[in-house]
């Protein structure tokens, strides 16, 4: 499958639906991955450990999880960790949330809270608008 730009050799994920918790991840849930991975340098945000060569060990994780399609493809929403991190936060969501606090700052983070619960008009909201945007982006990375 062509996708009109290339990406990093190791880089590609499975491009094709893939369900976690009943949310089916998609074309550009994995062009959004690679997005935020590249842009982390494949570093791990917390932990600062570098995953360039073991690619698929550095997640995007969503604070607030992809059902939440008003901050679902928001980088202020999203941080590479490692499967180590990734998986210490699920278990300790108030360090996460202090993390991101510290990420974002306190403004920053309450308008991401507010987003994130605020309804999206379907009218007004494009995926394919953010495919092609993301699409852009990794071509000038």
């Amino acid at each position: 499958v062509s996708w009109g730009f290339e990406i990093p050799e190791g880089t590609r994920n499975v491009y094709k639906q893939m369900s976690w918790g009943g949310i089916k991840r998609n074309v550009t849930d994995a062009l959004f991955s690679d997005y935020v991975r590249i842009l982390a340098k494949w570093n791990c945000q917390k932990c600062r450990r570098n995953f360039s060569k073991r690619r698929q060990q550095l997640h995007n994780s969503h604070y607030y999880g992809r059902r939440a399609k008003s901050v679902r493809w928001s980088t202020e929403n999203c941080t590479a960790l490692c499967s180590g991190c990734h998986r210490y936060f699920e278990e300790n969501p108030g360090e996460y949330t202090r993390f991101m606090k510290n990420r974002l700052g306190e403004e920053r983070y309450w308008k991401l809270t507010v987003r994130a619960k605020t309804p999206i008009n379907k009218l007004t909201f494009s995926e394919e608008a953010i495919r092609v945007w993301l699409k852009n982006e990794l071509k000038k990375i």
